[in-house]
């Protein structure tokens, strides 16, 4: 058993996208978004700029395992024509109407 040293295939691949890397590649509108939506836009950007998308999906398509080719299937049809409608049925006690109290806590203090 091996305790250490170089392994063959170990480490970073050459011109992998760090997050540095992607924030140097990011578009100048991606850099106007603040906090940590900022970095998780400017990293997602970086690694989709960095591969060939529809030959991504066409092979997710083409899989063997037919729960991966549904479930991008289904991915890529919400995206398109959007998530279906899910119908909700409520009611209040004794089937009347539902009363619904909106307060502001913080309004109050001063």
């Amino acid at each position: 058993m091996a305790s250490g040293g170089k392994r063959p295939g170990a480490g970073r691949k050459p011109g992998s996208v760090n997050k540095i890397t992607a924030l140097k590649n990011a578009e100048p509108e991606i850099k106007e978004i603040k906090g940590e939506a900022a970095r998780r836009a400017v990293t997602a950007a970086a690694v989709l700029g960095c591969i060939d998308e529809m030959a991504m999906w066409l092979k997710l398509l083409k899989d063997k395992d037919p729960g991966v080719r549904m479930k991008a299937l289904c991915y890529l049809t919400d995206q398109r024509d959007g998530k279906a409608e899910q119908k909700i049925e409520a009611a209040g006690s004794g089937d009347g109407p539902i009363k619904f109290v909106i307060e502001r806590i913080g309004a109050m203090r001063e």
